[in-house]
């Protein structure tokens, strides 16, 4: 998914396409930004980055729980949409 994000959507609308991933559940939610990110950090890709949106906290079986807040790094929902809005930095 990041590969044809990279590849196909990018540079759309003038290099500020966005896109979104919906899942069945929170928990699949947590589990593809972390593997995104993993991904991301993985391959050095500095001009990417990743967003979740969910309710609540999320406890996956290792124990661990997560907000969008602490994964988003202290993004705040209303705070999404001016996010969403910026331009992506260039590298």
């Amino acid at each position: 998914m990041i590969e044809h994000f990279r590849t196909f959507t990018k540079a759309r609308i003038g290099g500020r396409a966005k896109a979104m991933v919906v899942t069945c559940s929170r928990e699949h939610a947590v589990r593809y930004k972390q593997e995104f990110d993993r991904y991301i950090a993985e391959k050095g890709y500095l001009d990417i980055k990743t967003l979740v949106a969910f309710s609540g906290t999320v406890a996956l079986d290792t124990g661990d729980e997560y907000t969008e807040v602490a994964m988003n790094n202290g993004l705040r929902e209303g705070q999404l949409p001016k996010e969403l809005r910026k331009t992506p930095t260039r590298c």
